[in-house]
């Protein structure tokens, strides 16, 4: 019995030693890519957001991209500069769709698991301009979350417009380099219903090869076609075989042949062509969907 308690005894002191000569600095803390205490600020181009992340060091293209959700192309498509490597401070573009910058307050909002989002005020910007317009805020959470009991606004003021989770931004299954952040969405929601018609047994697949047009003078960011004879709805796998890109259109109405070659299959929308890669006002696509 004293044999055992001995053993004990001594068991108790050897670990005890060896938590006492542990140094401390030897307890390993992740590196977070954002503090509490930094901001972010967002800027719109065209129809695309971007926040605008100042690289710190040991930050790397690999791990400023995995923490927004991103591929590295992603991140070279938008700053072509890093092409040339990573310099510490320098300032590059990360694309955000309108579901990545939160401003709704729920039971897990805490404040210091939240990165703010602030936006610079330019000419012309009013309360609402900025709230509704630009981020699909309501007017009161914009002005509770700002403080503002008026609608004063002065160009060069910085107003919170939400926050990032300080973990990141979630990873945006699907999203390509060339794919704009304005189309992200509806890219999902097409995609989706694609596929849910691709398990359908009662639906049989249509494949089609041929030009595809568009009007290079016209605007617009949405994922849009006529075709010649699919039925109005229905949603197109358009893919680009130079390139290898794929998009999923939906159709908007039936292609009037007059003004065309008679072997068009259908007219993209301006948004949809540039993303698969047109050029040229005609290119060849494959085509596949579900009836």
């Amino acid at each position: 019995m004293r044999q055992i308690s001995s053993i004990i005894i001594i068991s108790i002191l050897c670990v005890t030693n060896v938590f006492a000569t542990t140094p401390q600095d030897t307890v390993i803390i992740p590196l977070r890519m954002l503090h509490p205490t930094d901001t972010l600020e967002v800027i719109l181009q065209g129809n695309n957001r971007f926040l605008l992340h100042q690289i710190k060091p040991k930050q790397t293209l690999y791990s400023i991209a995995k923490y927004y959700g991103l591929e590295i192309t992603d991140l070279l498509y938008y700053n072509p500069s890093l092409e040339n490597g990573v310099e510490i401070n320098q300032i590059i573009k990360i694309p955000v769709g309108s579901r990545d910058i939160k401003w709704q307050k729920t039971s897990k909002t805490i404040k210091w698991r939240m990165i703010e989002v602030v936006y610079v005020v330019k000419p012309k910007d009013t309360i609402y301009k900025i709230a509704k317009t630009k981020f699909g805020m309501e007017l009161d959470s914009f002005r509770r979350l700002n403080n503002k009991t008026d609608n004063n606004l002065e160009i060069g003021d910085k107003v919170i417009v939400g926050w990032i989770d300080i973990d990141g931004i979630p990873p945006k299954v699907g999203v390509r380099a060339w794919l704009p952040m304005a189309l992200y969405d509806s890219y999902q929601n097409l995609k989706a219903i694609y596929l849910k018609n691709s398990r359908d047994k009662n639906k049989q697949e249509v494949n089609e090869k041929g030009p595809a047009v568009w009007h290079k003078s016209q605007e617009g960011d949405n994922l849009y076609a006529l075709h010649k004879t699919a039925p109005s709805g229905t949603i197109l796998k358009v893919t680009n075989p130079l390139n290898n890109r794929s998009l999923y259109v939906k159709v908007v109405g039936r292609l009037q042949t007059a003004g065309y070659r008679y072997d068009t299959l259908l007219v993209l929308s301006p948004g949809a062509a540039k993303a698969l890669g047109g050029i040229n006002r005609s290119f060849r696509v494959d085509i596949n969907y579900y009836l």
